[in-house]
């Protein structure tokens, strides 16, 4: 029983090559999203979306080492990904929308130093 558990486990673990060709895993893609947002200083200027996705979407394509395309066009194989993301983190409050000022604002965040 343990050698077939171990056998099924080994065979679901996946491989270097084939994680590279899924792309980050929902939880990369998070903490990505994370770290581009303290790169622009904790909080992004949503009021022109377009333009608030352009940039967000670059400096995460720059963090995770990816072309840009890829998280910024809706036919990019990581745009819907990266979009969940940003969802689980308005539903757990992490990001915090103010349509006062239309700025998105990550909570508990430092801005990263230059």
């Amino acid at each position: 029983m343990t050698i077939r558990f171990l056998a099924a486990a080994a065979l679901a673990i996946p491989t270097l090559a084939s994680a590279e060709a899924h792309g980050p895993s929902g939880e990369e893609l998070t903490l990505a999203a994370m770290d581009a947002f303290a790169m622009l200083g904790c909080s992004l200027d949503v009021s022109d979306p377009t333009a608030a996705e352009a940039q967000i979407g670059a400096t995460m394509a720059e963090i995770l080492g990816v072309e840009a395309a890829r998280i910024q066009t809706p036919d990019g194989d990581l745009y819907s990904a990266v979009d969940d993301a940003f969802e689980v983190m308005l539903a757990n409050g992490q990001l915090v929308v103010d349509p006062d000022t239309m700025t998105a604002t990550l909570s508990d965040c430092t801005p990263a130093q230059d």
